[in-house]
């Protein structure tokens, strides 16, 4: 498989990582528990998710590797590789536990190849997006295991009554998942343009 094409189907990974964030923000919040989508959503997202982050950082290793330094190149190939192992380690336990951690792994080593975009610009535009796609989630993840949300209940609803951690926890979602889905736009767009 040549790189272009490594390139190209890493694009598509990550508009489908960004849509699987969008999906488990719409079983999580607007849907209600306990139907067949949920069910449906806990395959194709625990399950696929690791696999998609794997090829994503694969198609962007192959496309931007030689020019975000040795930094940005080792760490796509270490996230690449550490993301199913870390997924099929945590399998044992249970599912849920081996996709999170294999995600949060993978949006690490996304966030620190951010980094070192900002430094170097490989993208031909939007050079800050791989951070804006690998930070935020584990970043504010952890924020419901440390702050009593038990007491900032907002309101309500028959299907779920939101806190305000909950709240920000979906909304940096959706902002990690439209990254997302704009970083592999732009991997696209670019390995089209790549020179075989």
């Amino acid at each position: 498989m040549n790189k272009a094409k490594l390139s190209r189907m890493g694009g598509w990974a990550l508009i489908l990582i960004g849509l699987i964030f969008f999906l488990d923000i719409l079983t999580r919040y607007v849907l209600p528990k306990g139907y067949l989508w949920n069910v449906a959503y806990l395959w194709i997202a625990l399950v696929l998710a690791p696999l998609f982050m794997l090829i994503g950082l694969l198609g962007l290793w192959a496309r931007y590797g030689k020019h975000v330094g040795w930094i940005g190149r080792n760490v796509l190939l270490a996230g690449a590789l550490l993301t199913p192992l870390s997924y099929y380690l945590w399998y044992i336990q249970a599912l849920y536990y081996g996709a999170i951690p294999a995600l949060v792994l993978g949006q690490i080593c996304l966030a620190i190849f951010g980094i070192a975009a900002l430094k170097h610009k490989p993208l031909s535009r939007m050079n800050w997006l791989p951070l804006a796609a690998g930070v935020w989630f584990p970043v504010v993840y952890p924020l419901q295991y440390f702050v009593p949300t038990k007491v900032f209940v907002l309101f309500e609803s028959v299907f779920y009554a939101p806190h305000v951690v909950d709240i920000l926890i979906y909304t940096v979602a959706c902002g990690q998942a439209a990254a997302m889905v704009l970083l592999g736009l732009i991997l696209q767009g670019d390995a089209t343009q790549q020179k075989i």
